[in-house]
């Protein structure tokens, strides 16, 4: 999207220095994409570091401009359940499959960056509603996964694209797919460690109030 990217980061880092759980999405992949833009937003993706953060691509909804725009070009497809649109760029069109396999198959359906957000906001709400609790640990411990976790998906995202350029595309990206995947394990475990040791210290039975898992089980 438009804005002013330094001014985003800058303040996603002030709030972070005071306790507030944040956390972005960047759209990375959408009708314009070329190589030179996806390379640039990697490199952007890049520069979070503990920040929290989803790379997605952009979605066609009935009756909006984008959807108007897609059928005067004769690039939309698919139906009103599900529109999709066709890439000019066949190395955009393949880095599109690899990067919809690594977010379905590697980083989850429900985005494990979303499941460190609903962790960090966890424990910034223990640090203010219950301050007896030692939290500290816990929230360095958040902040730590987000580095492992941004590195792992732009490293991914990298070699998706390099893929993607040499020709290879939703068949060749099975091993890239497979072996972030196990990476990103890690990650998921560390968050269950997190709401785990969090609870105990609360004495509570069940997690806290967790909005965006809440959201994607509506």
């Amino acid at each position: 999207r438009g804005g002013d990217v330094e001014r985003s980061l800058r303040a996603m880092r002030e709030m972070e220095a005071v306790g507030v759980a944040t956390i972005c999405n960047v759209m990375l992949v959408h009708p314009y994409a070329t190589v030179e833009t996806l390379a640039r937003g990697i490199g952007f993706l890049e520069r979070f570091g503990s920040l929290p953060f989803e790379a997605t691509q952009m979605q066609v909804y009935h009756g909006t401009r984008l959807h108007r725009q897609m059928a005067v070009e004769g690039r939309l497809t698919g139906n009103p359940l599900r529109y999709g649109y066709a890439f000019e760029d066949g190395a955009v069109r393949r880095f599109s499959q690899i990067f919809s396999r690594l977010r379905g198959e590697a980083f989850g359906d429900y985005s494990l960056a979303f499941g460190l957000h609903d962790a960090r906001l966890a424990v910034g709400l223990a640090e203010r509603l219950v301050p007896s609790a030692p939290t500290d640990d816990l929230a360095r411990r958040c902040l730590e996964a987000n580095v492992r976790l941004g590195r792992l998906k732009c490293a991914a995202l990298r070699e998706a694209l390099a893929m993607a350029v040499e020709g290879g595309g939703f068949l060749e990206c099975v091993t890239l797919v497979e072996r972030t995947a196990a990476e990103a394990a890690r990650t998921d475990a560390e968050i269950g460690r997190i709401f785990d040791a969090l609870t105990r210290r609360l004495n509570r039975k069940t997690r806290m109030f967790a909005p965006m898992s809440a959201a994607a089980g509506r």
